[in-house]
């Protein structure tokens, strides 16, 4: 079994950031990790050492710790939501998008981890019902006011339910997508300050071309689509 031998004492980080480049997205990154660490920590620390307490029990110490996997799987979020620091509303978006499913997931400010998930199709079909329900029951059976709540007693239900049984692992991918989009950037960015240090970026052809690129909006790959028609079209 795969117990945790002993809770991991909360770790308190320096809020300044050593990245030397303010500018930089790394530098943000990092600066918002650093802000948010303490928070996160005191809630992850004490989620551990419950995890420990339960196999230190003896009426849950003989328990299988894949019965403890919703404790796990909320310790990775946490982990996964430290490491981020703060997640922005297109981080978000970009995720729903990749992702997809059934779950859309927002923004919270719960310590607990800042991604939410709302099961879309259940939630939206139990609130157009209740809806139905309400006009149903005031307009055209006549019933009295308390079918005004009655109504929306199915949509709240199974929200309460869905709150208590979030999609762990669906929102650790989502963690996880977004930790990896922000390497990517990183590691762009990375090269970009690579490539500007190259010697014929020193160049006047260089930075014309750079220039007539940025003004246009245009990438190298479009320039190169509208020259071969150009020559095909013979007005090059």
């Amino acid at each position: 079994k795969n117990k945790m031998s002993e809770a991991t004492p909360a770790i308190i980080v320096d809020k300044t950031s050593p990245v030397g480049d303010k500018h930089s997205f790394l530098h943000h990154w990092d600066t918002a990790v650093r802000k948010n660490h303490t928070k996160i920590e005191v809630y992850l620390s004490n989620l551990k050492e419950g995890v420990q307490g339960l196999y230190n029990n003896p009426f849950t110490s003989f328990r299988d710790p894949i019965q403890f996997g919703h404790r796990y799987h909320q310790i990775q979020i946490l982990e996964a939501a430290q490491q981020l620091g703060s997640i922005s509303s297109q981080e978000v978006q970009d995720a729903n998008h990749a992702l997809g499913g059934n779950y859309k997931v927002i923004r919270t400010p719960m310590t607990k981890g800042p991604l939410y998930a709302l099961n879309v199709p259940v939630l939206g079909g139990l609130y157009a019902f209740s809806n139905v329900m309400l006009v149903y029951s005031l307009f055209v059976k006549k019933y009295n006011i308390l079918w005004v709540a009655g109504s929306f007693v199915p949509f709240w239900t199974a929200f309460l339910y869905l709150h208590l049984r979030q999609p762990k692992q669906h929102l650790i991918n989502c963690y996880n997508y977004i930790k990896a989009t922000r390497e990517a950037t990183v590691e762009l960015e990375k090269k970009h300050k690579e490539f500007d240090n190259l010697p014929f970026t020193n160049l006047k052809s260089y930075k014309t071309l750079k220039s007539h690129l940025g003004s246009s909006n245009k990438t190298l790959y479009h320039l190169e689509n509208e020259i071969r028609d150009a020559i095909d079209s013979g007005s090059f």
